[in-house]
């Protein structure tokens, strides 16, 4: 019973969000929707994670190309997000926009120093 009389409030903060999302926080969520399905189509092991009923006999393609090919999308990716004023998105955003942009960091220098080279070995854990 107590839990109901929580849930107009959770409702109220639910639709203020909605309604308080700013363009920036729009254009935001939408390229981290963007990056969701590359990584999901690029990575299938992640989609299998994502849903364990998909049945997937596809291993990631490791190839120079699809490196190249995520390369090319993250940079592009880095690129759009710069357009972002991060002082425009709501506090919550900010604060994603903020891990998000280390992330794509993270990929574009893993692949800039070769990180993908890596042997796989016992000791490369």
């Amino acid at each position: 019973m107590r839990s109901l009389r929580l849930l107009p409030l959770l409702i109220g903060l639910t639709l203020a969000h909605a309604v308080f999302a700013t363009p920036a926080d729009e254009r935001f969520t939408a390229l981290t929707a963007k990056d969701w399905a590359f990584r999901l189509q690029e990575f299938p092991d992640l989609a299998r994670e994502e849903n364990p009923d998909v049945v997937s006999t596809r291993l990631g393609d490791v190839s120079d190309a699809a490196q190249q090919r995520r390369q090319a999308f993250w940079v592009g990716l880095r690129r759009e997000l710069a357009k972002i004023d991060a002082q425009k998105l709501s506090p919550e955003q900010r604060i994603n926009h903020a891990i998000f942009r280390r992330q794509i960091e993270n990929f574009i220098q893993d692949y800039e120093l070769g990180g993908y080279l890596m042997p796989i070995n016992s000791d490369s854990a």
